[in-house]
């Protein structure tokens, strides 16, 4: 907040023609204050109508015919300005020597009440006068009285209230001095409080003004304690003058002046360094501002400098004393060196020439050295070069008709590889007494190695295929069969997608498998599900397995099965995706076999389960053996689902026989009408019917043991 109207221009006519024949004025300094709250402890006054609000209210027929009045009076007129102005200075001196008391009697209370409770009392006073006004903004003057650090922990702000209820806030700071609020709507009322969570400080109301007329402009700068202020293009009415003022960032009026030229510069001394801020007012109103700081600056002696060398000149510094007794100044200067070269037999001279700058000015000091005659002074020039071979060149600096040449030492070393298609560089290196040069020579290209004929990969239909090619392991390029170059794109043969056929739901008696509806791809010999996504055959059906009496045999293993003299199918069965056998199977021994194992002989990691269903299946074992064997080597559950009528019996053995009686197997059957359509026996009728080995043997929940009774 503090400092926000840098150079900035108020335009403003301080007249108010809309409002009523009198201007409501409270008196504190300020001859824009409109209103201010009670509790600011000051009473309302009137001030007599100043001679701009009188050519307000004329109309231009009255104004051509008071002019000669008007320029008669002048001389009143101003006296009764004056007049008006001590009276309301002293008003305002008397309301702010009311207020301190008031505010000292407040501060003495509190701290009676408080002091026992806590170490810090506030004193703290705020109180604020307009110091500018415009259409659009409105900047007061911030007076603090007894502020300490600690009054701002709790934190102050100053709100801008329109009379239309938006309102904008500032944060206040102990350094605070002026209060700015720009962009605010002409002829409107604004009702600025200062305030803390816990009082309110201040709170006035003011006017925006209705309307722009510029009254003039006002700039500020200083050069060390002197400071200029200029005024340009002031508007004055007759009778009329303006008031410069210039006061420091305590509010101290450090320079004032009142005059009537239009356009004229000011200066003034100050003894420090300040803040410092300007204003231009016309009959009490401000219309123009500016901020600047003054900071004050040494008073070096600049006609008598002392100056300081290197001993090799190198490097050079002058000094100049502060005429005040402060630090003085050191400058370090640029050395430069301009030489009148000696010959073979005459001296030549030396001059280091310093030169420092402050300001604008320069400062200038000079050596001088004697460069003796030296003779012949060959420096080195060139090599010269012949095939691989080189010289270093050296020429006389005094003479070049002089001239001696020494042999080289010459290196070489491969610095760029030669390729393909791109030459190489080999380069050489001379070097003799420090000095190095190179020479490059170029490698020529090698020619691609293409290597055998890549015979072509034909694409199928999913994948690309490649065309028959050459490929070049140095430069990693393709080229075709005729040795021009390409790319693997245009070697790419195009996938050709799948020839699918459709099938529906149903037994494959090829695959004895009873499938969901499918796809099939027979150029690659692919299988895919309704949806035409690719998938594994035993994802799409599962296995429908038929007997015939040409001594088949069907074995079913963990993970997956196999008929006698056939392939290994995988398949992993499970409550949805069950093993079907259906069929009638009569004269062979063991014609069914479960096994808990995998079908290399390896156990699962965890109990084995198969699930089957046995679609009006007959199985009638031959001359000694059961009808179907289970082979466990470990933990085994078989879950049978029965459709139809099916008949199991061994001949001289039960209808499932177990060959490891250590390891736990169940067997659970689910058919409807029980044993009567899911028979199970002995063809010679011994006992036990059902089962040996240890088997637990369930028939829709119930348990039976070997002999086919019903166990509890």
């Amino acid at each position: 907040m503090k400092n926000e109207f840098d150079q900035i221009k108020i335009t403003n006519n301080g007249k108010c023609s809309d409002y009523s024949e009198h201007i409501r004025s409270y008196d504190n300094d300020n001859p824009r204050f409109v209103k201010e709250n009670s509790l600011s402890k000051q009473k309302e006054t009137f001030r007599a109508k100043e001679l701009s609000d009188e050519v307000v209210h004329v109309n231009k027929e009255q104004s051509l015919k008071n002019e000669d009045k008007i320029s008669q009076n002048t001389s009143a007129m101003q006296s009764g300005v004056q007049s008006a102005s001590s009276a309301m200075s002293s008003i305002a001196s008397s309301i702010g020597s009311g207020i301190g008391a008031l505010a000292g009697v407040v501060a003495t209370t509190v701290v009676a009440a408080v002091v026992v409770v806590v170490a810090f009392v506030s004193t703290l006073t705020i109180n604020l006068s307009l110091f500018m006004a415009d259409t659009n903004s409105l900047v007061f003057e911030v007076e603090m009285s007894g502020a300490q650090e600690e009054d701002f922990e709790d934190p102050i702000y100053a709100v801008l209230t329109s009379d239309d209820g938006t309102h904008i806030e500032q944060q206040i700071t102990l350094d605070d001095v002026y209060l700015t609020y720009n962009d605010l709507k002409p002829g409107r009322e604004y009702t600025i409080k200062i305030k803390n969570s816990e009082k309110v400080f201040v709170e006035k109301s003011f006017f925006t003004d209705k309307e722009k007329i510029e009254r003039g402009q006002l700039t500020s700068s200083a050069k060390g304690t002197l400071v200029l202020v200029a005024v340009q293009d002031v508007l004055l009415q007759q009778g009329e003058y303006y008031t410069l003022e210039v006061r420091d960032s305590k509010g101290n009026v450090v320079f004032s002046v009142d005059s009537v030229n239009t356009t004229a510069e000011y200066s003034f001394e100050v003894a420090q360094e300040m803040e410092l801020y300007c204003s231009l007012s016309v009959n009490g109103k401000s219309y123009a501002m500016s901020q600047l700081e003054v900071k004050a600056g040494p008073e070096y002696d600049f006609a008598n400098p002392t100056w300081t060398w290197a001993e090799d000149y190198s490097m050079a510094s002058v000094t100049f004393i502060d005429l005040n007794g402060e630090d003085p100044l050191v400058l370090n200067a640029k050395i430069t060196i301009e030489d009148q070269e000696p010959t073979c037999t005459v001296d030549g001279q030396r001059t280091y020439l310093a030169t420092a700058t402050y300001n604008g000015q320069s400062f200038n000091d000079a050596k001088f050295e004697v460069l003796e005659a030296f003779g012949h002074n060959y420096l080195f020039e060139e090599f010269e070069w012949d095939d691989e071979v080189a010289k270093a060149v050296y020429r006389c600096k005094n003479n070049p008709n002089h001239v001696q040449y020494y042999p080289a030492e010459v290196t070489w070393e491969i610095t760029t590889e030669a390729q393909c298609e791109q030459d190489g560089i080999k380069t050489y290196t001379a070097t003799y007494e420090g000095h190095v040069d190179t020479k490059e020579v170029i490698i020529p290209a090698t020619g691609h190695d293409y290597g055998d004929l890549i015979e072509e990969k034909p694409a199928t239909c999913d994948e690309d295929g490649v065309a028959a090619h050459y490929y070049c392991q140095k430069c990693q390029k393709y080229f075709d069969k005729n040795q021009n170059e390409t790319t693997l794109a245009a070697l790419t043969i195009e996938k050709f997608g799948h020839v699918l056929e459709h099938y529906d739901a149903g037994y494959n008696s090829s695959l004895e498998m009873q499938m969901d509806e499918y796809y099939y791809c027979s150029q690659c010999e692919s299988y895919f599900d309704k949806n035409q996504n690719e998938a594994e055959l035993s994802e799409i059906g599962y296995p429908y397995l038929s007997y015939s009496n040409s001594g088949s045999k069907i074995t079913i293993y963990a993970d997956g099965y196999k008929r006698s003299n056939g392939e290994f199918v995988p398949f992993v069965s499970s409550s949805t995706n069950p093993y079907y056998i259906t069929g009638t199977k009569t004269g062979a021994d063991q014609s069914l076999e479960m096994r808990g194992t995998n079908h290399d002989g390896t156990s699962p990691e965890n109990k084995a389960i198969l699930y089957l269903t046995f679609d009006n299946l007959t199985i009638n074992a031959g001359s000694w053996a059961s009808a179907a064997y289970i082979l466990a080597y470990n933990e085994l559950e078989i879950n049978i689902t029965n459709i139809g009528t099916t008949t199991i019996k061994g001949y001289n053995h039960p209808a499932f026989a177990g060959a490891n009686s250590t390891s736990p197997v169940s067997i659970n059957v689910t058919c409807d009408g029980g044993f009567t359509n899911f028979v199970c026996g002995r063809q010679d009728g011994s006992s036990p019917t059902l089962y040996n080995g240890s088997i637990t043997f369930k028939m829709n929940g119930v348990v039976y043991n070997g002999n086919g009774a019903a166990q509890g």
